[in-house]
């Protein structure tokens, strides 16, 4: 089935094995109609990996405007200057939550934002009201949300709540992030007190840029450490 992929030229995007392991990231630059064809370019000016003919392999590209888009396809050409994936397809939306995904177990604060309404006639717009702020560890993170974990029993914060996530880092990076979520799904656990499914809410450009820079910073180093290179 042909699929129009051209609104993902130029979007950053992460290589996968079927299996989930991480191979690289790159960024789309061109797309081939006639056999649904994409090629691939580094994003960082780093080298990609060698890969064999007719791999199967996962695609999961971002773009501030076209979204989230899983992707399967095979290796036709696949050298340290670009990639090209031909009969590609999509993947099932059960893939979207392990876009970019990565374990991270930062300290930070979360907060639940309630809509404070303005009466009809003040000619003001509603603003944004902050409540009791609950210790949480941010377990993992990925560009369309987080998994978080509030170890506190006062806590009730439930599916569809706001919230906001106050200064947590991305694996060793050193940048914080303050970003605004929705509560996506719920439970309690053992040993972690209540953990949340979150998808992130109104990111910005740069917002989307940081993130995936601090995301893809981290992916590399756990790739050069399990090839023992750091």
């Amino acid at each position: 089935m042909k699929i129009n992929l051209s609104s993902v030229l130029g979007c950053m995007c992460e290589i996968k094995t079927m299996d989930n392991e991480f191979l690289a990231i790159g960024r789309i630059s061109d797309f081939l109609p006639e056999d649904n064809s994409i090629e691939i370019v580094s994003c960082d000016g780093s080298d990609l990996p060698s890969m064999r003919y007719a791999t199967k392999i996962k695609i999961n590209i971002f773009g501030s405007k076209s979204g989230f888009l899983g992707l399967e396809g095979y290796v036709y050409i696949a050298n340290s200057s670009f990639w090209r994936l031909y009969d590609v397809s999509s993947l099932g939306e059960n893939e979207r939550r392990s876009y970019f995904r990565i374990k991270t177990n930062s300290h930070a604060e979360v907060e639940e934002i309630i809509e404070r309404e303005q009466p009809e006639n003040d000619g003001q717009e509603a603003t944004d009201e902050q409540t009791v702020k609950y210790p949480c560890t941010v377990m993992s993170v990925s560009i369309s949300g987080a998994l978080l974990a509030i170890d506190d029993e006062k806590c009730n914060f439930q599916v569809d709540s706001m919230l906001q996530i106050n200064a947590f880092s991305v694996g060793e990076s050193s940048q914080v992030f303050t970003l605004k979520c929705r509560v996506k799904r719920s439970e309690n656990h053992e040993r972690l007190g209540k953990l949340l499914g979150c998808e992130f809410t109104d990111l910005n450009d740069k917002e989307i840029q940081s993130l995936c820079q601090a995301i893809f910073a981290q992916q590399r180093l756990e790739i050069h450490r399990k090839k023992g290179l750091h």
